[in-house]
Order: structure tokens, then C-alpha cells, then sequence
């Protein structure tokens, strides 16, 4: 052996060793130091690899194919020789599903003791088009720790309709046991989200900013000349990057102007930042690139088309770069992932807010993109804003509330967090509501007494304290209570819950604030100590700040579908997300006249609803008549449509008919009546016309231009440029604004500019003013100004329907939802392309009697001549006696049926589009006789429907 191991494995013996190695056989080299044996599976050693394998399989998302590797196996060799590595198999079936619920038990625990939970969900698509739901949880621990975990990534194959989103959101929330923490919710911008959010019942619903900052900066950077001079400017990139010979160039030329060597950036069509970050170094570059296109060694052809951006070019590129450069650093701020960031979007609003303000200075192009980035971005946070305001008052850095400019409303806020806090205290105690002193009503907000500025400072004394104060209940008493316990006065406490609160409001209001780079939660768990431990909702941050950031962002297909699809998809969201709602009913009364009739409509409408409510089923009856069903529904909204226009018999404003919209055809305008107003009829239009929207009923029609602009907020330039004279319903007043027009007045003409002027407040013509000008101004007091309230009551009403994201995001659906009148005109092709004629045998209502094709075809005919001549408003009436509503199916059943005698009028079946013509007829005039005469009842209900 000895001479083996000298031979083969290089190890010489010393003659003493091999003398004694008979004498001491325990110092030979044994074999298993050679042919070390494998570690058992069961060894701790083998174990600790094992579970630190799966761990780095979860940790690093490597794939379970990576066990396998040959390079992996090999540095495990080297690593461990006595180490086998266990088949694929066990990691995917045994120890990572272990792993798994091993951690989830951990979060579930952790999860358990925080004080409130705030998720983010966000939908996403791989590679291999594959659908997922992310649901990430993020909470403020004891010590104050922001965690984050990862709840669930899964397939999630069914439609991403709201309401499926919804019940995916309530499985999460069961799942994980956080329905008790009072979850809030961040999302993005998406309808299904929103509608997600309020199926599963998830408040405050925080639609993420950043995601909202990268909507509003795509709107203004889509403009036709910034998207002009961005196309110029990736030229010039995508030329440096794919030319190597111009590359050198453009290197060489940096060095020799001693600019920083930095390569040109390419933008990225789903990022909006790309494109700023594209600017920003080619405007850093600027004079490399210059002196490079001209260089002869760049081909000529290619030099051209960079040279293509001009001196104007890059003074826009200046003036874009310095106006998108704070919304570039605020998405940077709210994109953290290691701090709350829901505190600073109220300063970050303000900021913007400011910068995005107009200013006479701008050029056409920026103040255009402004405009554009304010209407989208500052909108959204309305119903929020006390959240925020409150969640930035608790954030170190901002609480002195300085980006406010009204000193009241910083106070305002301190005492609704101060109310919540008792609120919180209290409700931890299981005590009642506070003494009138601080009394909270039912929204948790403080009594105007308890509100006041001086008026809870000072602490009551005990005979001011009222006999029903609720105080805890008494402890049982000890020993030492039995015995000297009528030696000892206790002294009531002399301040009450909310007073504490004040204070320590106060001092929290009184400590320096941190600086803008501190940390945040250090610093409140550093104070945590000097706070009342009697206040445990005195830590009201903690549930109030771990909003996370931004989720990733998705994009909804109605956003990019073709307009008419478009519409369909939004609206059939919306009507998914009412799917878990109840209906919404609505009874009228045959018996009721047209004035009690409207009244009933007026009220329905005017009932103040949930978005989700209005996308719910929608059931009308009518008492007294025995038609039902969807014809019914399509009836009561193409009424409340028509009476719009035509006028509601309800006696306002010394009208006999009250009309919302009046005016000439194409030009119809909001009524001026100041009783309209005042009794909130606007919205209830708004209302009637989201709500038409969203179940595919009849469209508001022949809306002004300019009017339509001024409601989606058009710019004042283009809604004054739509502007004509036929938009001005008063006669007399387009008369004399007409005179504006001519070059010379008689005298009462010039008495009669002079006094409209000087009733409006403008300045009375002399031969040196602009008449043209004056024109204009007028005009669009006559038909804007002075129904600036109107429009934005009937704003808001749509707003509360729900499809106002669709009007904003997609203005090319305009003339779909509120078309031309001559867009929606019936034709007798239109009708007559959609009718099913009947065959040769048609079943009557009483009998299986066939009768003969002649006869059928006979009627037929008359029918098809009727139709043929009709006009587009018989038409209809035609089809909203046939369907319900004004709009043609595509599938209207024609039927001829046996007649009960001549008095048999023609019959509808709304529900099924079917008409019923009895076989008695042996003219048309005689049927056309009968066929107006049962268009004419739908006018006060269904009549023979």
C-alpha cells in the first residue's frame, strides 16, 4: 500500500514511518481521506445546503432547470464534493411549496400586529402572453419599518372585468386575514381598477400618481409639434447609434470640446421620461452633434436628415425640457420604494400646480401643452385631497402645511386628524361618544363647539364636567384601596380625551420639522417615546402613511381601440362593474298625468348615486300597463332623453315646459333659467345623459359645437372659434351682436350695441375699437359666459355616471355620444336593411290556421311603402313603438298575424323587436292610418305595446 500511494498519489513515507507503521497502525493515511463518502440526505450539513438551494431558487427567481446546469453542479463540487444535488423534482413539489407556506405563515403573523394595511394590485402580460394579477401588501411595523411583500403573482385567465377584479381582490383579502385592517388600496388609472376598488369595498382608493403624472405628460407631449420635433430628434439618435463610423465621430468631437463622453439616449414609447431624458442629452450634446453632422467623414446623404432640427427646434427643446423637468422629479420621488409616499402628493400638487400655471411669457406650443397637462392631472384627486392634505400634515417635512396658502385650512386639517384620534382612542376603549365639549357627530368630525378656536383650550373644571360623562369602569378594589382608602382623594382627571389629543397635536405642530432628506419613520419612532401613552390613536401616522408608490402601468384597450369600439368596451366595463349591485328601479304610473309623469322622471334623476349604481341593471314598470321587461327601460331613457330638448311639464321659471337645452337645430345651448339652475336640473341632465350612455340608449343630439368644447374643456381659443351666431338662442341678442358685423350704425343701432355692452360689462364701441374682437367677446358671453354655471352642473352630473374618463381620454368619441342631428337621422334603408320579412307561413296569436302568402305579401307591401315615405321623425316613433327606443335593431321581427276584427290595431313586443301586423288591411292608407295612430301613444306611454 505504501508503495501504491507513493506511486500513484505522490506521497513519500520516512524509513521511521515505515519501521513503525506495524507498532502504530493509528497514524496511517486512511482511505477515506481519500474516497470521502457522500453526505447523508438526513445530515444537518446536507439539509442547510438543501433549504439555502431553495431559498436562492425564490430569492434570485432562477428557474428549477438551473439544479441541472453543469456549471452549477460543478461549482457545488468544488464547493461541497460530498454534497448531492437533489433532482429538480424535490425543489418543485416538496421544498419550495414548503418554503412557501413556511413564509407565509411569517407575513401572515407580521400582518397580523400592524395597525393597518395598504396593497397595490396591478394586472401585467409576459412574455409568453400569459395574464398575471400582482398583489403586493405594505404596512408600518411596531418599530416603524416599512414592509413590503409580495402576496400573490397568479394567472389570471378570466376577463379583467371590474367585478372579476373585485372578487380576486376579497380571496386576496380573506386569504391573507387583512379584511380587518382596513385595507386601503392603490392602483392605477384604469376603469377597471376603480371599478375593482369599489366592488370589493377597499377605502381610500389611491389611483397611483405617478401613473396619473405619466397620462397628463403624454397628453401634453402628444401634441402634432412636439411629436414633430421628437420624431426629428430619434432620427438624429437612431443615426449616432447605428452608425460605428459616426459614433467615432461624435466621441472624438465630445473630447475636443471637453463634454462629458455620454452616449445619445433613445426614448421609449412607454415611458414619457424617456423622451425628456432623450432631450436633455441632446441638448447637453448639442454643439458635439452640430460639429459632427458637418464633419466630412459622415456620409453626406446621412448627414442631411440629421441636420433636419433647426434654431426654433431647439429653442422648444429647451423651453419642453425646463417645463417637464419637476414632473420628471416628482415621478422620481413617488416611483420610492423604501418610504411612504402619499405625503407628498399634496406639496407635489401645489408645486405643479404652479409651475403649470398659465403665464403670458409662454410660447403658443408650451402654454398649449400646460393647458393640456392641467386638464388631465388636477382633476383626479378632488375626493381625496382631504386625505392628502391630512397625510402630508403628519409627514415631518411638511407639516407646517406651507405649499396651502390659507392659513384657516391648516388648522382646519389639524383639527380633523385631532377628531380622529379620539375617534381611534375611543373606539380602542370601547367608550361612548365624547362630552359635548368634543362631541364627534356620526362623520367623526368635531362640534362647532369643540372646533372652535379658543373654545376647548382651557381644561373644565370638575363642576363644569357634565353628570354623563362616560368614564371607564371602576377597577376592583385591592387590599390597600379597602383599607386606606377614605384617607386618599383621588383627583379626577382634569382634561379629556380630546383636550390630550390637542396637546399633543400641539407639541407635534411645535417641533422642528425634519429635513427633506431624513428619514421619515426613524424620525417618528424616535418621538414615539416623548408621546401620552393614554392616546394610542395619537399614533395615527402609522395607519395613515405606508400608501406604497407606484404600480406598474397597464393600458386599457378602449384607449386604443377605434372609436365605436372604443365606446363599446368602456361601457360594457362600467356595466360589468354594476353587475354587483343591486338594480336600480324605477316605477311610473299609467294613471298619472304628463306633469306627474315628469316629476317622477325628475326625481329619479335627481337622486344623488354611487357611480357603480348607475352601470346596475335598470328595471322600469309602469303600474297600470302590462308591458315589462327591457322595452320598458329603453322607453323611460329615450323619454327622458327627448324631454331634454322638448321640455319637462313642470312650470319653472313662468314657463309651462321647462326644456334644459334650447335653441335651433345644431346649436342647442343650456337653458339660462336661473330656476334650472338653482334646482340642480343640470346635473340631473348629466345624470339622464351618462346614464343613456352606459346601457346603449339615445344619444343627446345637436349640441352646439363651441358648447360641447366648453364641457369636455376645450381651449378658449378653439370653443371661440366654433362659435357662430346660430349658437345664441335669444334673437334679439344675436341681432345686436350682428350689428358688430356691419360698417355703419344708424343711431338706434348704436343705442342698442351700447346698451347690451354696457350690461355686460364691456367697454361701449367708439370708431377706434376692434369690432371683430368686441364680436367675439360677446358672442361668447352670450352663449359661454353666462352659462358657465349650467355647464359645469351638467359636468358634474356626467362626471357621477362614470364615463367622463372616456370623454377626456378619448375625444374622438365625441361625436358618437353626442352627435350632429343630422348624424342620427333615420333612413328608409336603415330600417329596412334590419327587418326580418316573414315566410310564407305565419302562426296568428289564436290559431296554428296558415294563411296564404298572398296575403302576407300583401301587407308586407303596404308596410314597405309606409316605411319608404316615411319621414326620419316618423321613423322614430316608428321604432321606438316597435323597440322601445329611437335606435333600429338589427333584427326587427316583422310578423303578420290573424286578425280579431278591424279594430285590431298593430302591436309591439319591445322586449323581442317584434311588430304585429293583423291581415285585415286592404290598403295602405288604411294600415298608414293605424300605424300613426299607435306611433302617436308612445308619446304618453306604451299605449299598445
Amino acid at each position: 500500500m505504501a508503495a501504491h500511494l507513493k506511486r500513484k498519489h505522490n506521497m513519500p513515507q520516512s524509513p521511521a514511518t515505515s519501521a513503525s507503521s506495524a507498532a502504530t497502525p493509528s497514524r496511517e493515511p486512511r482511505l477515506l481521506q481519500f474516497f470521502p463518502s457522500p453526505l447523508a440526505k438526513s445530515s444537518t450539513r446536507a439539509k442547510s445546503i438543501t433549504d439555502a438551494l431553495s431559498f436562492f431558487l425564490c430569492k434570485s427567481i432562477q428557474p428549477y432547470s438551473i439544479t441541472a446546469n453543469e456549471g452549477f453542479k460543478y461549482l457545488l463540487e468544488v464547493l461541497e464534493p460530498r454534497y448531492s444535488i437533489p433532482d429538480r423534482k424535490v425543489f418543485s413539489d416538496k421544498l419550495v411549496p414548503a418554503l412557501y407556506e413556511k413564509v407565509k405563515m411569517d407575513v401572515v403573523d407580521s400582518m397580523s400586529r400592524a395597525q393597518r394595511v395598504s396593497i397595490t394590485v396591478d394586472g401585467w402580460t409576459s412574455c409568453a402572453t400569459d395574464s398575471y394579477i400582482t398583489v403586493t401588501a405594505h404596512y408600518v411595523t411596531e418599530e416603524w419599518d416599512l414592509q413590503s411583500h409580495v402576496l400573490q403573482t397568479r394567472v389570471f385567465n378570466a376577463s379583467h372585468t371590474g367585478a372579476n377584479l373585485a372578487a380576486l381582490l376579497q380571496n386576496v383579502l380573506r386569504e391573507w386575514n387583512i379584511t380587518d385592517k382596513n385595507p386601503a388600496l392603490v392602483t392605477d388609472n384604469a376603469r377597471n381598477m376603480v371599478v375593482a376598488g369599489a366592488g370589493a369595498d377597499v377605502t381610500p382608493h389611491v389611483r397611483c400618481v405617478a401613473h396619473t403624472l405619466n397620462l397628463a405628460s403624454q397628453k401634453a407631449l402628444k401634441m402634432d409639434r412636439v411629436s414633430e420635433l421628437l420624431v426629428k430628434v430619434r432620427k438624429v439618435v437612431t443615426y449616432f447609434h447605428k452608425s460605428p463610423q459616426a459614433a467615432e465621430v461624435l466621441r472624438e468631437i465630445q473630447s475636443q470640446l471637453h463634454l462629458p463622453n455620454h452616449k445619445l439616449i433613445h426614448d421609449v414609447c412607454t415611458r414619457w421620461n424617456s423622451s425628456v431624458d432623450m432631450l436633455e442629452r441632446f441638448w447637453e450634446q448639442q454643439p458635439a452633434l452640430l460639429n459632427a453632422m458637418l464633419s466630412r467623414r459622415i456620409r453626406r446623404g446621412e448627414g442631411l436628415a440629421a441636420t433636419a432640427v433647426n434654431e426654433d427646434d431647439m429653442r422648444l427643446i429647451q423651453e419642453i425640457i425646463k417645463l417637464m423637468s419637476p414632473v420628471k422629479v416628482a415621478t422620481t420621488l413617488l416611483s420610492e420604494e423604501k418610504s411612504p409616499t402619499i405625503s407628498m402628493i399634496a406639496p407635489i400638487q401645489a408645486k405643479l400646480h404652479k409651475h403649470f400655471s398659465e403665464d403670458n411669457t409662454d410660447m403658443p406650443i408650451i402654454a398649449e401643452m400646460k393647458r393640456r397637462f392641467r386638464q388631465d392631472f388636477f382633476d383626479r384627486y378632488v375626493e381625496l385631497q382631504e386625505l392628502l392634505n391630512s397625510a402630508s400634515a403628519l409627514d415631518p417635512r411638511f407639516k407646517d402645511l406651507t405649499f396651502l396658502d390659507d392659513v384657516d385650512s391648516r388648522d382646519l386639517i389639524f383639527v380633523k386628524i385631532t377628531a380622529e384620534v379620539v375617534k381611534m382612542n375611543e373606539k380602542m376603549k370601547g367608550i361612548g361618544a365624547l362630552d359635548e365639549g368634543g362631541a364627534l357627530d356620526d362623520g367623526g368630525a368635531l362640534d362647532e363647539g369643540g372646533a372652535a378656536e379658543g373654545g376647548g383650550d382651557r381644561s373644565p373644571s370638575i363642576e363644569e364636567r357634565r353628570d354623563d360623562d362616560v368614564l371607564p369602569s371602576p377597577k376592583k378594589k385591592t387590599a390597600m384601596d379597602q383599607l386606606f382608602g377614605e384617607f386618599v382623594t383621588t383627583r379626577t382627571p382634569m382634561k379629556t380625551t380630546r383636550e390630550k389629543a390637542k396637546d399633543e397635536i400641539l407639541k407635534y405642530r411645535e417641533r422642528d420639522s425634519l429635513e427633506l432628506g431624513g428619514d421619515v419613520l426613524q424620525w417618528s419612532f424616535n418621538i414615539e417615546e416623548d408621546m401620552d401613552p393614554n392616546l394610542p390613536g395619537s399614533s395615527s401616522s402609522n395607519s395613515t402613511l405606508p400608501l406604497p408608490g407606484p404600480s406598474t402601468q397597464t393600458t386599457e384597450v378602449w384607449k386604443t381601440a377605434a372609436p365605436s369600439e372604443a365606446v363599446r368596451l368602456f361601457m360594457e366595463d362600467l356595466r360589468r362593474g354594476g353587475d354587483h349591485q343591486p338594480p336600480l328601479r324605477l316605477t311610473l304610473n299609467a294613471g298619472d298625468t304628463d306633469e306627474e309623469r315628469d316629476g317622477t322622471l325628475i326625481s329619479f334623476y335627481k337622486q344623488r348615486r354611487e357611480t357603480c349604481q348607475w352601470a346596475a341593471d335598470f328595471r322600469c314598470s309602469i303600474l297600470g300597463d302590462a308591458a315589462v321587461g327591457v322595452g320598458v327601460m329603453r322607453n323611460t331613457l329615450s323619454t327622458a332623453i327627448s324631454k331634454l330638448t322638448s321640455g319637462f311639464k313642470k312650470n319653472m321659471g313662468n314657463a309651462g315646459v321647462t326644456a334644459i337645452f334650447e335653441g335651433q337645430r345644431e346649436h342647442l345651448v343650456l337653458n339660462l333659467c336661473t330656476a334650472i339652475l338653482e334646482s340642480d336640473l343640470f346635473a340631473m341632465a348629466g345624470r339622464m345623459v351618462g346614464h343613456s350612455s352606459i346601457h346603449g340608449g339615445p344619444s343627446l343630439s345637436g349640441l352646439s359645437p363651441a358648447v360641447l368644447d366648453a364641457l369636455t374643456r376645450g381651449t378658449k381659443d378653439i370653443v371661440t372659434s366654433k362659435l357662430c351666431l346660430e349658437d345664441c338662442p335669444e334673437i334679439e341678442v344675436r341681432d345686436t351682436i350682428s350689428l358688430l358685423l356691419k360698417e355703419e350704425w344708424t343711431e338706434a343701432e348704436s343705442v342698442r350695441v351700447a346698451d347690451l355692452c354696457t350690461e355686460w360689462y364691456f367697454p361701449v364701441p367708439t370708431k377706434e375699437t376692434n369690432r371683430l374682437l368686441l364680436f367675439q367677446q360677446l358672442l361668447s358671453h352670450a352663449v359661454l359666459g353666462r352659462a358657465n354655471a349650467q355647464i359645469k352642473q351638467f359636468r358634474k352630473g356626467i362626471k357621477e355616471t362614470g364615463i367622463w374618463p372616456l370623454l377626456t381620454a378619448r375625444p374622438d368619441v365625441l361625436p358618437l355620444l353626442f352627435p350632429r342631428e343630422t348624424d342620427v337621422e333615420l333612413t328608409p334603408q336603415m330600417v329596412l336593411k334590419c327587418i326580418i320579412w316573414p315566410e310564407a307561413s305565419i302562426d296568428s296569436d289564436d290559431s296554428e290556421d296558415e294563411m296564404s302568402t298572398t296575403n302576407i305579401n300583401l301587407i308586407s307591401g303596404f308596410f314597405r311603402a309606409f316605411v319608404k315615405e316615411a319621414s326620419s321623425d316618423v321613423l322614430k316613433g316608428l321604432m321606438k313603438f316597435w323597440t322601445g327606443w329611437e335606435l333600429p335593431s338589427p333584427r326587427l321581427t316583422f310578423k303578420v298575424v290573424r286578425s280579431r276584427g278591424h279594430h285590431h290595431l298593430p302591436t309591439a313586443s319591445t322586449c323581442y323587436e317584434q311588430l304585429r301586423i293583423p291581415d285585415h288591411y286592404k290598403s295602405g292608407s288604411a294600415l298608414k292610418l293605424d300605424l300613426h295612430a299607435c306611433i302617436e301613444s308612445v308619446q304618453s306611454g306604451f299605449g299598445l305595446i
